[in-house]
């Protein structure tokens, strides 16, 4: 083990408990009372604090443009920022460019994230266009690493879809086991 956080209170979804986390690697490696420490391992003392897992933002929009602006924070700052306050996953909305396919603008997002975001991150796929190309390809995400999909009912003239491709990006969602946000 590199690292050892000792004598915490670790609280989980389920319990909470006075414990030692012994991380290797980067990673949690072991979770016990009174773990040993190998010759070279740092210690940190927990003693009276709570270690809690890591958090996760569900709703986040980096390197993306809209509606004439651009966010001010790509992968690499906003992820840092996350980082700095405890959160270590972030879902990430993916829009493609108007005609272009969910899956490259899944690639495009990655190019965005690839190199630059300093913790863990996934995709929201944003169905813009009612080509049934797009729908047709809402059956690939779950390859891709993406089990939900961003639709609007509202930005009419600009995001807003209309109620049959709710309605069709609905059941297609439905065939793969997909959430859809609305």
């Amino acid at each position: 083990m590199d690292l050892i956080v000792a004598d915490g209170t670790v609280v989980t979804a389920s319990d909470t408990y006075r414990a030692d986390i012994g991380i290797a690697g980067g990673r949690i490696a072991q979770i016990g009372l009174n773990l040993p420490r190998p010759v070279g391992c740092q210690a940190i003392s927990a003693r009276g604090l709570y270690i809690f897992p890591g958090g996760v933002d569900a709703h986040t929009h980096l390197d993306s443009r809209g509606q004439g602006t651009r966010t001010a924070d790509d992968f690499r700052s906003g992820t840092i920022a996350a980082a700095c306050g405890g959160t270590t996953t972030i879902i990430d909305f993916c829009f493609p460019e108007r005609g272009q396919s969910l899956l490259d603008g899944l690639r495009d997002w990655h190019t965005r994230a690839n190199g630059e975001a300093v913790i863990d991150y996934g995709f929201h796929a944003g169905v813009l266009d009612e080509a049934d190309a797009i729908q047709d390809e809402i059956r690939c995400l779950p390859e891709a690493g993406v089990s939900t999909l961003k639709i609007f009912m509202a930005y009419k003239g600009g995001y807003m879809v209309s109620d049959s491709t709710l309605y069709r990006t609905l059941q297609r969602a439905a065939q793969q086991s997909a959430l859809v946000l609305v």
